[in-house]
């Protein structure tokens, strides 16, 4: 399951209270891998959106520069410790 954590183009709308706690129990279920774009959200805090709101994604996608020298960020959750 690739998706943003909130929708972004027309505002920020947050999800319903348990979505990701679901979405993450169905990709679970079903061997699924939930992957999260922070393009949009990754200044919501420190490491983004996802984290400051405790969802657990197996790959966390950076769309934008995060230093001189990236142009994009891809990283395995389970490699960044308290994620």
């Amino acid at each position: 399951m690739l998706a943003e954590p909130v929708m972004t183009n027309i505002g920020i709308i947050h999800p319903d209270p348990g979505y990701w706690e679901k979405a993450r129990e169905l990709c679970d279920k079903y061997g699924t891998l939930l992957i999260i774009d922070e393009t949009h959200t990754i200044s919501a805090g420190p490491q983004g959106y996802a984290v400051l709101n405790g969802i657990k994604p197996d790959i966390f996608v950076i769309g934008k520069r995060t230093s001189v020298n990236s142009r994009a960020e891809c990283l395995n959750t389970k490699y960044l410790g308290n994620v």
